[in-house]
């Protein structure tokens, strides 16, 4: 079930062709050649494991004990890339995203967006497309302008990160369609009880590609 509901992610609501035209549309100018973007989401749960400490749950984003799964959506707001979900106290977005193994997955022409921590991971990320076969280069991320240590950024490079910010909120916009439409992913709601995280992520990957449909 789980390659299957991939599958469809992936083969039935996008391609480079329709990703490409998509970010020409809608992309503000200076970000038109992105066609992806990545962020990490963190659901709120009751994780009932006697052998897990809370401290390996914990997520700062929420103040409480969650998951975190990995999304990349494309610029038609269809979310296409699902990673595995894992415990928030132990994984962090870069960490996840070199699991992800995109190279894979994304295009040549693909350019994924991303905030400011997984970028620490690109050369590794690029390391390991080159070891699978494939040659992603620079030109294929875009991510905020990194203030350098007693340093000051430009008119134009903070011009630049608030566009941009602006530009990366649709993935957290369709992180709000998903819990307004299923209470079980809705943090507002009494936290999902969970006992094994790879169903829960099942579920996860399933309302993703029923989000998918109603869009």
């Amino acid at each position: 079930i789980n390659k299957i509901i991939n599958k469809d992610l992936l083969n039935l609501f996008s391609n480079i062709k329709i990703r490409l035209l998509a970010s020409k549309i809608y992309n503000p100018i200076g970000f038109q050649n992105v066609t992806l973007i990545i962020d990490g989401h963190d659901s709120k749960i009751k994780y009932y494991n006697p052998d897990t400490q809370r401290i390996k749950l914990y997520s700062y984003k929420l103040k409480k004990p969650g998951v975190r799964t990995q999304i990349v959506c494309d610029m038609n707001k269809m979310m296409i890339f699902i990673s595995d979900s894992e415990k928030c106290g132990e994984s962090s977005d870069g960490s996840m995203f070199l699991k992800m193994n995109l190279f894979k997955k994304m295009h040549i022409g693909d350019c994924l967006a991303m905030d400011g921590g997984y970028p620490l991971f690109l050369n590794n990320f690029k390391e390991n497309a080159i070891n699978a076969g494939f040659d992603f280069k620079d030109m294929n991320f875009v991510y905020p302008v990194r203030k350098e240590k007693d340093s000051t950024l430009s008119i134009n490079e903070l011009h630049y990160n608030k566009v941009f910010g602006s530009f990366r909120s649709i993935i957290e916009n369709e992180f709000s369609v998903l819990g307004s439409k299923f209470e079980r992913f809705n943090n507002n709601k009494p936290a999902t009880q969970v006992s094994d995280i790879k169903y829960y992520n099942l579920q996860f990957k399933l309302i993703c590609l029923l989000k998918n449909r109603w869009q």
